[in-house]
């Protein structure tokens, strides 16, 4: 539990690091190879398994797309903003 006294749930990554790999298997393998790059070469290293995930899941997508464009400082790595 938090402070606040809610319930924190973990990420698939941090309770079974095999789902984890599994997972970012599977995005890589629906991304085109032009997303592929852009994240492994303009987001931040933290965040490029959510992005992958995000982009290759058509329900989470258009959401991703969104962050891109209105909070770009938060996913992008910050050598390449000006």
């Amino acid at each position: 539990m938090s402070r606040s006294g809610h319930l924190r749930y973990a990420t698939v990554d941090a309770v079974e690091p095999a789902l984890g790999e599994a997972r970012a298997a599977i995005s890589l393998f629906l991304l085109n190879d032009t997303e592929q790059r852009f994240i492994q070469v303009f987001v931040r290293r933290h965040r490029r398994g959510c992005a992958r995930f995000e982009l290759a899941s058509p329900e989470r997508r258009s959401a991703f797309l969104g962050k891109l464009c209105h909070r770009h400082a938060d996913i992008l790595d910050p050598r390449f903003l000006f």
